[in-house]
């Protein structure tokens, strides 16, 4: 089990750790292929928060969606224990630390994670990941577990039972919270990993798409840039060589070229010689536009 990897002796130095890393709200994992996707990038909030309702209304359990910091982005059927609960400073803290525990725990193990928080309430925490980057978690539950051994107990860090005991309106909206076995709170937390994953990878899919539309298109537009820039030169350097040459040589030189041409009878060379001598006088005419 997770939790045996802590044990007496280094239970304080997880707790002080765990703290830390909330106070400071760090990234707990670090991103191998520099990937700066976000959950608000990658997943429809409107289209979530439809699921998370949906899943609540058809299981009992409470739905929340936490960034990678551990900020909270989405709230579904939260019980009125939890909510009570929750306004305790004490519990609230108690809260804070299986929410970052379990973020800890998603992030070594890489798939979702089940535990009991101090309330003696079940939670899966469900990991959202794109391509290796950590982006988050779900954490789904809230709810009594018929099964009592077997699911790591958070309690056992922070515990909280006095609160629980001596409060009789906690005790009496304790026994409203559902009681659903071990398998239905599991099976339902590897059901909504598969459908949020599933939103991820398909986004990213639309992402690649995209991207790669774009960089054709800036293939062709640096193609065309190419073309435009050679096409500048070869008519700066036409400009030059004619700046260079004296046109009325020229002119007598291919005079010259059409007369020897009728001599010889070679009409195609004579044709050619009479067509650049009347683009040469047209240039010459009009010296600011190019030939």
């Amino acid at each position: 089990m997770p939790m045996e990897r802590f044990n007496n002796n280094n239970r304080k130095n997880l707790i002080s750790m765990v703290q830390l890393i909330e106070k400071r709200r760090k990234i707990i994992f670090n991103n191998p292929l520099e990937i700066n996707y976000t959950l608000m990038e990658l997943i429809d909030m409107e289209q979530l928060e439809y699921v998370q309702e949906n899943f609540s209304k058809a299981t009992g359990l409470a739905f929340v969606l936490m960034d990678n910091k551990g900020g909270e982005l989405l709230k579904t059927g939260f019980s009125e224990f939890c909510n009570d609960w929750y306004k305790v400073e004490d519990c609230r803290k108690a809260c804070g630390f299986c929410h970052t525990y379990s973020r800890l725990e998603t992030v070594i193990d890489g798939k979702p994670h089940v535990f009991r928080c101090p309330a003696g309430l079940v939670e899966v925490a469900v990991p959202i990941m794109a391509r290796q980057q950590y982006l988050g978690i779900i954490l789904c539950g809230q709810v009594r577990c018929v099964e009592k051994e077997g699911i790591p107990d958070l309690g056992v860090f922070i515990n909280r039972k006095k609160e629980l005991e001596n409060n009789k309106n906690f005790t009496q909206l304790y026994t409203k919270i559902p009681e659903l076995p071990y398998s239905k709170i599991l099976s339902t937390a590897h059901l909504i990993h598969v459908v949020v994953n599933q939103m991820i990878e398909k986004k990213l899919k639309r992402i690649d798409k995209e991207d790669g539309n774009r960089r054709a298109i800036e293939l062709i537009l640096r193609k065309r840039i190419a073309m435009e820039m050679e096409k500048a030169l070869l008519l700066s350097e036409f400009n030059s060589a004619e700046e260079s040459v004296d046109p009325y040589l020229l002119c007598h030189i291919l005079d010259f070229i059409k007369k020897a041409a009728s001599e010889e009878g070679a009409e195609r060379t004579q044709e050619v010689t009479e067509l650049l001598l009347e683009m040469l006088h047209d240039s010459m005419k009009h010296k600011d536009r190019p030939v």
